[in-house]
């Protein structure tokens, strides 16, 4: 159970880092000295981090991992992306 309770608490702080980050996204790409990224989370003296080219899959990750009904709802809006943003012919909104 302890373990668990750090993983969420890892996953909210970087969260969190993200969203301050994001309001000059320009600091989203920042990295530190010898490729450390500045995206981190220090927990019981260990530090997590994710660098900038994997910032859209940690999110995704979380997503999926908050809720198992938004896997459905993640995996139609990346159709929705592959379509360069038109709609896709069949959705899982029209099936309900």
């Amino acid at each position: 159970m302890k373990v668990k309770k750090s993983i969420n608490k890892t996953c909210l702080i970087l969260l969190k880092n993200i969203r301050d980050r994001a309001f000059h996204w320009e600091n989203l790409y920042k990295i530190r000295k010898k490729d450390n990224p500045r995206i981190t989370a220090k927990i019981n003296n260990v530090f997590f981090g994710t660098l900038p080219e994997f910032i859209e899959t940690f999110l995704d990750d979380l997503i999926v991992a908050c809720d198992k009904n938004l896997k459905s709802i993640h995996l139609e809006y990346e159709e929705f992306k592959k379509c360069g943003g038109r709609a896709p012919s069949y959705t899982t909104a029209q099936k309900r």
